[in-house]
């Protein structure tokens, strides 16, 4: 059992044109949506997406791509790789790997919403943005099959529309809206359950409701659902009414009244069904080895044709399944015959479907491998079931409630139907069910089916299966449907009351007696011939065609009875009064039999608008029958004979010319056939190739738009570093590895002679504005950044005495290798001026403080560093460059006797931090020992957080020439 998560997973498939859709969609998702998302798109092998990256411009929602087995989280992006088709179980998703031999297999989107629509249900949305072909088309029919919800952008919009269209061509999609509105929609709907609960308790409580709408759904397309179930057609309505956003069930019952649209729409969401190739393995391995492997051995040396009867056939994957199933064992066992396969269903889309056998290929997963090459062919990216399955089967839309059923079948399947019918609807199926099985038939239902109160006339042959063979061959329909009809309308169907089923008994024993008793049977035909319901011993006036089936009266009377009945009608419809013909004679099974014919009109629903008749058939059992009078028709209440002798000698005449014209046409169609197969078998070819470019087509498509957007987002990138190299006005050149120049910004021009246009050429071949000196210099040194990587900077200046900081730094590629070098020339002509002036004014002030015999200091209290100007040190005997600053040396060139006491006075200023100057007169010692007097002055210059002077500086006076 799978486990499902309390959160909405909603499928994404796109393929061209997606980017541009998905960017638009997600921009429009809110930022704090719990839905998960998953995005399935036709993506290359051979190229690395980058849609995860460009995506995650547009949204802030966390965007994975998926790895096997990646666990699905709510407020979620995931994107399916490359290469790769993506399904969903218990909340995870796998990945296999994409077809390598045909890139048509591949339809990804088609694969992940048949996963999703069987793990999410009712809660599955599947939404279909941009691209060409039909990927989806199928995997959307699987969600609506489940009752999923299904979204798609508007193909006026799309920038290839072949998806969204092929998807609104099935009608099955409930939202056709611009892209950047579906999410809105998208919320609306899985965001506001709520809305539809009202509604629903509403038609639970309302009967009359439910049947007003099933009453207009009737009249719009001749479809009575009254013998359904009501907790299912009310879920469908409920969910029309959530799509169309009505909130009342007389708002939407109104708009049923003026929109046959939405008629079709509901009725179609009635007549879902969900299938697929061997559905339950274990049923069917059940039914073909107890029903099957018995009735071929049966017939292995009888060669009877076996005939079959698929109720509920929907799209044909069971039927073909049972078909499969029975060449599989005649092929085992050596034998062949005859298998007519007669399958029906109310929807004609199903069985346009059904007819056409072509199923996407999800059914990889259903269908076992060897049953998949043997009765199947590629078609594309599809499968169709082979010429010679498909000519077994017969397709037909059939009412099972309503028209009459086949008969002599030995094989009838009814899975997964009954279960949407009430009690009495069901009863009145197993009815027709059992008059079709021949006697020692079987019958083949749903898990959750059985055949209930006829338990007494089928035989379990395996409960877990649910398969059951007949043991009483019926005689007549219990439940008759002639008289069932004009019941509908005064009771409510379905009820399975127990006076109900009390009258439908005492109904079928009156018209078993009167029928028995009588010797007579009776059909009712609608004004087409085709019969609608029979009563009595019918059969034994008509044959079942060997070929095809048909279930129109006249095609299965003897020509001269079915011109007799044609007439009467004919006449019926014109006068309104019944015709009745005796002795009429024909032959069946060597026997010549002679019966009486009663023709009348007859209204079984009242307010109908078809004629319908009553034709009943009674044997003539006071002639006895010579050959001869067998040929002879009888004349019936008014004369025909001669009329219809020369109607049938004028159509004899035409048969002949026709068939005439007929030789020559065949003549000449052979040879246009054989012409036609040339051309078909290059026409395939074509269309082969032309899928596979177009499949290529796609990818490539996607690609371009994923680089177009790089491309876009890299041309803005050189657009900003344009503007910023722009605004820094440093003049910067791009070598490459042979120092040719790849890029130059516009302040170079200052420095070089350079142009756009002078891109790829050596550098060496152009004039700079520095010497020829520097022009070599500058060479060699990006020459060595190239081979050692080590950056070079110098200061440099122009022929013209302007200043530039020349560097050059290798240039890395994207793995980190060095593939050239980057020079660049900095401005620097105002702080080297201005460090020029501070320089003359410094030798200046040094000159001032020498021609007076003074120097200054400055002293780093806490680091114990003392600095003295070259002046001072040339007073104290001692050369420019040597070091004399620190605290030590301060200690040796004070004289010993002054030291203590300006050390005490020193530590006092301080210490006590209350004055911004200090001055004293100490004795300095020279580098050879004499002393000088002289006067120090102090003066704070920085101080810590707390106050504390961090910084002295001041001077020294020499007082030698005033002692």
């Amino acid at each position: 059992m799978e486990v499902q998560q309390n959160f909405s997973i909603v499928g994404i498939g796109t393929s061209a044109g997606g980017l541009e859709a998905l960017k638009e969609f997600f921009e429009n998702v809110p930022l704090d949506s719990d839905i998960a998302f998953v995005v399935i798109q036709h993506l290359s092998p051979d190229y690395k997406s980058l849609m995860a990256e460009l995506l995650a411009k547009s949204t802030e929602l966390p965007i994975h791509v998926v790895s096997d087995q990646m666990k699905v989280e709510a407020g979620n992006i995931y994107l399916i790789p490359p290469g790769k088709n993506m399904t969903i179980t218990s909340g995870e998703l796998n990945l296999t790997q994409k077809p390598i031999l045909n890139d048509l297999n591949h339809l990804p989107i088609d694969i992940f919403f048949h996963s999703l629509a069987e793990y999410k249900k009712e809660s599955a949305v599947g939404i279909i943005l941009s691209g060409t072909g039909s990927d989806g088309t199928k995997g959307i029919k699987s969600l609506k099959e489940h009752g999923g919800m299904v979204m798609c952008q508007d193909p006026l919009q799309a920038k290839f529309d072949g998806m969204p269209q092929s998807a609104i061509n099935t009608g099955l999609v409930d939202y056709i809206l611009p892209v950047e509105e579906l999410p809105v929609e998208l919320n609306n709907y899985l965001l506001n359950p709520g809305e539809i609960d009202a509604p629903a308790r509403e038609l639970e409580n309302n009967e009359s409701l439910v049947l007003e709408i099933l009453n207009q759904i009737n009249k719009v397309v001749e479809l009575d659902f009254k013998q359904y179930k009501r907790p299912t057609q009310i879920r469908r309505i409920t969910r029309r009414m959530g799509i169309g956003k009505f909130l009342s069930v007389s708002d939407y019952l109104k708009h049923l009244k003026e929109n046959t649209n939405e008629v079709e729409e509901l009725a179609n969401e009635f007549l879902i069904g969900v299938t697929r190739f061997f559905r339950d393995p274990s049923v069917w391995e059940a039914f073909a080895g107890k029903v099957i492997r018995e009735l071929v051995d049966k017939n292995r040396n009888s060669h009877d044709i076996i005939k079959i009867w698929s109720i509920g056939c929907s799209t044909g994957e069971e039927v073909y399944t049972t078909a499969i199933l029975l060449l599989e064992e005649m092929e085992k066992i050596g034998v062949k015959f005859t298998i007519k396969i007669f399958a029906t269903d109310l929807s004609n889309n199903h069985l346009d479907e059904a007819r056409k056998a072509i199923y996407s290929n999800g059914i990889e997963e259903q269908v076992p491998d060897q049953f998949l090459k043997k009765y199947f062919i590629k078609e594309g990216g599809n499968y169709q079931v082979i010429d010679r399955v498909r000519k077994m089967v017969i397709f037909s839309e059939h009412n099972v409630l309503e028209d009459p059923p086949f008969n002599k079948m030995d094989i009838v399947t009814c899975r997964n139907m009954l279960i949407y019918f009430q009690r009495e609807a069901q009863f009145k199926a197993l009815s027709m069910i059992h008059y079709a099985l021949k006697l020692g038939g079987y019958l083949l239902l749903g898990s959750s089916e059985t055949v209930g109160d006829y338990k007494k006339v089928f035989k379990e042959i395996d409960r877990k299966a649910k398969i059951y063979q007949n043991k009483d061959q019926a005689k007549y329909l219990e439940v008759n449907t002639l008289f069932q009809q004009s019941h509908v309308g005064s009771h409510r169907v379905g009820g399975g009351s127990k006076n109900q089923n009390m009258e439908h008994r005492m109904i079928q024993v009156m018209m078993d007696e009167m029928t028995s008793e009588l010797d007579v049977a009776g059909v009712y035909i609608d004004e087409n011939f085709d019969i609608l319901h029979a009563i009595g011993e019918f059969k034994q006036f008509v044959v079942l065609p060997d070929r095809g089936f048909s279930i129109n009266l006249l095609q299965m009377m003897p020509n001269n009875i079915s011109v007799a009945i044609n007439s009467s009608v004919r006449k019926v419809l014109k006068t309104k009064e019944k015709v009745s013909f005796t002795g009429l004679t024909f032959e069946k099974n060597t026997k010549h039999l002679s019966l009486n014919l009663l023709v009348k009109q007859v209204e079984v629903r009242s307010g109908t608008l078809r004629p319908c008749f009553l034709v009943l058939f009674l044997p003539d059992t006071k002639r006895k029958l010579t050959d001869k009078q067998v040929s002879s028709i009888p004349s019936p209440e008014y004369p025909f004979d001669s009329r219809y002798a020369e109607l049938e000698q004028e159509l004899k005449n035409t048969r002949e010319n026709l068939q005439a014209t007929l030789e020559e046409v065949e003549t000449s169609n052979e040879e246009l056939q054989a012409t036609n197969e040339e051309l078909l078998a290059a026409n395939e070819e074509l269309q082969s190739t032309n899928e596979e470019l177009q499949s290529v087509n796609e990818e490539l498509h996607t690609v371009n738009a994923e680089y177009q957007l790089k491309v876009e987002e890299l041309s803005r990138v050189n657009i900003e570093m344009d503007n910023l190299f722009k605004s820094t006005r440093i003049g910067t050149i791009f070598l490459d590895r042979h120092m040719n120049i790849r890029k130059i910004t516009p302040a170079i021009k200052e420095q070089f002679n350079l142009r756009e246009n002078d891109i790829g050429r050596p550098i060496t071949h152009f004039t700079s504005n520095f010497g020829e000196e520097d022009n070599q210099v500058i060479m060699d040194q990006s020459l060595n950044v190239l081979h050692t990587g080590i950056p070079a900077e110098r200061e440099i200046h122009t022929k013209n005495m302007h200043w530039y900081l020349k560097r050059i730094m290798p240039y890395l590629d994207a793995e980190g290798k060095i593939d050239g070098v980057v020079i660049s020339f900095v401005d620097i002509n105002e702080q080297k001026t201005s460090k020029d002036l501070l320089n003359s004014n410094q030798k200046s002030f040094e000159n001032v403080l020498e021609s007076v015999n003074a120097g200054y200091w400055d002293w780093n209290i806490n680091e114990g560093i003392e600095y003295f100007s070259p002046s001072l040190k040339k007073i104290l005997g001692y050369e420019v460059t040597e070091v004399i600053g620190s605290l030590d040396a301060l200690n040796t060139i004070i004289d010993s006797d002054s030291q203590g006491e300006y050390k005490k006075a020193l530590d006092q200023f301080i210490a006590e931090n209350n004055q911004e100057t200090f001055g004293a007169k100490i004795l300095l010692k020279t580098k050879d020992g004499q002393k000088i007097p002289m006067y120090r002055k102090a003066a704070i210059a920085e101080r810590d957080s707390e106050g504390k002077p961090t910084r002295l500086v001041g001077f020294h006076f020499d007082l030698s020439s005033l002692v």
